[in-house]
């Protein structure tokens, strides 16, 4: 008996196959934070890495567009990169 994949879709629905599937999490899954409260958070990690607050607050807003394309490996790279900046 060999295997077969049965098509489960709806008749309105064309059969496809998905390699991927994307969530787009801010700001539809999960809330957005407000500016005060991002500010507030940035102030606090500034403070705990001794970096002027100012500095961390404009660099992460700064880096934002390589965060949301993927050009940080990892959160500890984008901070590693302002927090050297921002001394």
């Amino acid at each position: 008996m060999g295997s077969s994949h049965e098509d489960l879709s709806p008749p309105w629905v064309p059969a496809t196959q998905f390699g991927a599937v994307i969530f787009d999490l801010f700001g539809t899954l999960v809330p957005n934070f407000s500016k005060l409260e991002l500010e507030r958070v940035l102030c606090e990690m500034a403070t705990l890495l001794g970096a002027p607050p100012q500095h961390v607050v404009r660099l992460w807003l700064d880096t934002f567009p390589q965060r949301a394309v993927g050009t940080f490996p990892t959160i500890e790279v984008n901070i590693g990169t302002f927090t050297a900046r921002s001394m």
